[in-house]
């Protein structure tokens, strides 16, 4: 690995690194400052040493591809149950960051995610949609597109959704007869009565 000067046009310089593995070019990266080129070098050069080094480039596939690259490679390996019901539409959600390239994708895009869930969907649903997320993104990171898991990372918030809650109106006695009369005009006599009982003592 090393670092090298590039000089703009305005006379000023950037900080090339170029990382090499064997005689190939694996990155290649410039920065504006050398203090940050050395830290970025270091980091890759501990990367290549442990073996966790992710090539740049492999980064930037979108998200959605990615996705569908691995739900591909799962076919016959999960129940269709569990497909249907939890995988599908956790993969479904999360449209919104279909186009991003997946190494753009952080813990608190995850997380911002699950809150717009949660105004839908109950917290235990959210949950169990993170697993599917976490599943994705260790798949990720063994196939060397990306270095962490973003979803493993990332929590869902406490509480439950924020579904609003219905409220009842009861009929008052008066509407109550009303219905009563109005069902003797267009059902039968049984039926009306039925309801009448029902609303007069509170069965369900």
């Amino acid at each position: 690995m090393t670092i090298s000067k590039v000089m703009r046009k305005d006379g000023t310089f950037r900080f090339r690194v170029r990382v090499k593995s064997g005689r190939n070019v694996v990155a290649d990266r410039t920065f504006d400052r050398k203090p940050e080129a050395v830290l970025w070098e270091a980091s890759q050069k501990r990367a290549l040493y442990l073996g966790e080094f992710v090539d740049p480039k492999a980064g930037k596939e979108l998200l959605g591809a990615a996705m569908d690259r691995w739900r591909s490679d799962r076919e016959g390996t999960v129940g269709t149950k569990t497909f249907n019901d939890t995988e599908r539409p956790a993969l479904g959600h999360v449209k919104p960051l279909r186009n991003r390239p997946i190494s753009a994708v952080t813990a608190k895009d995850m997380e911002a995610l699950y809150g717009t869930l949660l105004r839908t969907l109950s917290r235990d649903t959210v949950v169990r949609y993170r697993q599917v997320y976490s599943s994705f993104f260790s798949w990720a990171v063994a196939t060397k597109l990306v270095s962490k898991n973003a979803a493993i990372e990332s929590q869902v918030p406490k509480g439950t959704s924020h579904r609003p809650k219905r409220e009842i109106f009861p009929f008052t006695l008066a509407e109550l007869r009303a219905v009563h009369t109005d069902m003797l005009t267009h059902t039968n006599e049984t039926n009306a009565n039925i309801v009448l009982v029902l609303g007069l003592t509170g069965l369900r």
